[in-house]
């Protein structure tokens, strides 16, 4: 399992820590590992005393965030609020599936043939993160029983599919073009063609005709 947040900027609302919490509440095996990406200047908040819980604290690449990304057997986010959520999607395109909940810019690109979803409550981000002047308004907070459930579907899936080891020689790749189909399970497949849907040319295109459409623009 792995995570990875810009702490600076997301801090709380990504729920990192309370991912790894989760992780070692559900997972029982000793070979099961939980990695956590930040950048060097991220100020982490406390994790649970589990030493399959590993932060990297790193500034990567491009090559180096695809090959980690290929590596994963599966994707973790419990972050309560994206605009987008570009960090889910890329796992997409590196054909790791994902857990999350379906909501806010999750809800634009995950989908069960993808992902686990996580149920969540609306709730105020001041009752979430009381005293944070930056969080208002209403936030959808994962539930920690459904991502427990949302785990451990996730864990069974890897280990019958013998994608436990977080470091599986048949995914790691430098870039996601190299993998090749035949070494892929369905649902990671499914995940690289659910990622091609969403690229940037693709938004691109969508924004064109958009602005054509209701604007007159003819761009």
């Amino acid at each position: 399992f792995g995570t990875m947040a810009r702490l600076a900027h997301g801090g709380l609302r990504k729920g990192v820590e309370r991912a790894a919490k989760i992780f070692s509440e559900s997972i029982d095996d000793k070979a099961a590992r939980f990695e956590i990406k930040i950048f060097p200047d991220c100020e982490i908040g406390e994790l649970p005393d589990d030493n399959r819980i590993v932060v990297i604290k790193e500034a990567w690449t491009d090559a180096q965030v695809r090959e980690w990304l290929c590596s994963l057997g599966c994707y973790v986010t419990l972050s309560t609020s994206e605009g987008f959520g570009l960090c889910p999607l890329h796992a997409l395109a590196c054909a790791t599936p994902v857990i999350a909940t379906f909501a806010t810019g999750h809800a634009e690109y995950l989908t069960t043939e993808v992902a686990w979803p996580i149920s969540y409550d609306l709730v105020r981000a001041e009752e979430v993160y009381p005293g944070n002047k930056y969080y208002t308004g209403y936030w959808h907070y994962p539930n920690e029983q459904s991502a427990k459930a949302a785990y451990r579907k996730a864990y069974s899936w890897m280990y019958n599919n013998q994608q436990r080891d977080s470091r599986n020689p048949r995914k790691v790749a430098l870039d996601p073009s190299h993998i090749l189909m035949q070494d892929l399970l369905p649902m990671q497949i499914k995940c690289m063609q659910q990622a091609q849907k969403f690229t940037y040319k693709n938004t691109a295109e969508g924004i064109r005709r958009i602005l054509n459409d209701n604007f007159g623009l003819h761009l």
